[in-house]
């Protein structure tokens, strides 16, 4: 399927079952392995027991979606047909993130020190500047770096997470992953070919 905004053509892919939580889980825990540089291995949390989602490295991470309040393949049907200019994109990017971590932040956990990732699925063309670019310090501020100082403050600043990181896809079959602790892209990861012929992860093409 190939979309068009900011006078980009793109096509994006997602695997079977994707939005189910046993098929994007695992890859956003790969995604998250490779941001503190250790193996793909991880351990499932137990709801029964609190726990969040999946134990890397000696650290706990809670995996979700960006989403609307209702369901995140609204959020996803309402650029599939093309129902929303880049600007309202944006917004509503916001706001799904935002819902995200309001939704999240509001289970009880067993453990204290834990971090959140959302993963977005579609890519924010002025959001993606800074991976590309030469002089990322030149990179002129977004909404989206408002957004990690909303986050911070109100997430992180009060010990609820201890970050929370913000996963989304370029536009060469790759992912960005941003630190709202840092306010900074933390990890830039491209899918190699094996990868991406395995048919096993997402990714958004430009065309």
């Amino acid at each position: 399927m190939v979309k068009k905004m900011k006078s980009i053509n793109f096509n994006y892919y997602f695997p079977k079952d994707f939005f189910l939580k046993k098929v994007n889980e695992p890859i956003q825990a790969i995604f998250l392995s490779k941001v503190l540089g250790c193996s793909n291995a991880y351990i499932e949390g137990d709801p029964n027991k609190g726990e969040p989602d999946i134990y890397i490295n000696g650290k706990w991470f809670e995996l979700t979606l960006a989403s609307d309040s209702d369901n995140s393949i609204n959020y996803i049907n309402s650029i599939r047909t093309n129902n929303l200019s880049t600007n309202q994109l944006e917004s509503v990017s916001i706001d799904c993130i935002k819902d995200a971590c309001t939704k999240k932040s509001q289970k009880r956990y067993s453990c204290s020190k834990k971090s959140l990732n959302v993963l977005l699925t579609i890519p924010i063309y002025h959001w993606t500047w800074i991976a590309y670019s030469n002089t990322p310090e030149l990179v002129p501020k977004t909404k989206f770096d408002e957004l990690l100082c909303f986050i911070k403050m109100n997430y992180i600043d009060n010990g609820i997470f201890d970050d929370v990181f913000i996963t989304m896809p370029g536009f060469c079959y790759d992912w960005l992953i941003f630190s709202s602790l840092t306010g900074k892209l933390t990890k830039h990861i491209k899918l190699n070919d094996s990868e991406i012929s395995s048919s096993q992860y997402p990714y958004v093409v430009k065309q």
